[in-house]
């Protein structure tokens, strides 16, 4: 699940094992009111799994998970060797910038969840990007010169 973007939680994988037991009526000491297994029973979980890590997962909204696909990352390259040829750029790396723009999320906090040791890269899809954000830009030419960051802060509307 964690490798498609839908990380779970070791609470979802607690109620994902009641559920299943209660589905093929295996005898359990799940807890019945809470309708999920224990901690003892995740904690054994894991050790029978010891391909699985418990991390700290990064927010990921849907619409960026969506974008980024191997068609639309193809359609992106093929566009900028156009660019670059037109404009005789391909042996002048000095002229060649690149300015990038990203957000930080200051209330963003997907939580821990269970996926494969190693992993690189965890990340759990949030309904939408919400609360507040930092800007930040930075711009950097292909030879490794580069102007320093910048950063935009929320501001004030004063009358």
């Amino acid at each position: 699940m964690a490798s498609h973007g839908f990380a779970l939680s070791a609470s979802n994988i607690k109620k994902l094992a009641y559920s299943f037991a209660i589905q093929k009526n295996i005898s359990h000491t799940f807890n019945n009111e809470k309708k999920k297994a224990e901690q003892d029973w995740f904690l054994s979980f894991m050790k029978r799994h010891p391909e699985l890590a418990v991390r700290k997962a990064q927010g990921l909204s849907t619409a960026r998970a969506k974008g980024m696909t191997r068609q639309e990352c193809a359609k992106y390259f093929e566009l900028l060797g156009n660019v670059l040829r037109e404009n005789n750029l391909l042996n002048t790396p000095q002229k060649i910038f690149n300015l990038d723009e990203t957000g930080l999320q200051l209330n963003n906090n997907p939580g821990k969840v269970v996926t494969n040791k190693g992993a690189k890269m965890v990340n759990c899809i949030t309904t939408a990007e919400k609360g507040e954000t930092i800007s930040i830009i930075t711009c950097v030419n292909a030879e490794g010169s580069f102007l320093p960051p910048c950063c935009i802060f929320k501001g004030k509307i004063k009358k």
